[in-house]
């Protein structure tokens, strides 16, 4: 059994790393367009700012978040791919998921019964 993650999921981090990416930038530049325009108070304005000034730092900041959330989930795929387990750890490791599928199997079957 290898603890290593599947390559896919390798993609799948650095794919929602990137897409990240944008949506921060995207929140200072809506930012700097706002302070560039010196526009007046527009009809739609929460607390003096545009809706789409307020969706883009929205999004801008559940952008950060998700590439905070990324960064940790780095440092684990690291840890794995780079720690050398010993066969004994490995062999401990199958045997407690294997109890554990039989015991949650047992459960289910009692409960359907």
């Amino acid at each position: 059994m290898n603890p290593r993650p599947q390559s896919w999921y390798y993609l799948l981090v650095i794919i929602s790393s990137l897409i990240s990416l944008p949506v921060i930038l995207l929140m200072f530049l809506f930012r700097a367009l706002r302070e560039n325009e010196n526009a007046t108070k527009q009809d739609g304005d929460i607390a003096g700012m545009g809706i789409s000034e307020s969706v883009a730092i929205a999004c801008g900041c559940m952008g950060i978040m998700v590439l905070l959330w990324n960064l940790g989930q780095c440092y684990y795929i690291y840890e794995l791919a780079y720690t050398d387990f010993p066969v004994r750890e490995l062999q401990e490791g199958y045997a407690q998921v294997v109890q554990k599928s039989k015991r949650e199997s047992k459960q289910f079957v009692t409960t359907i019964i």
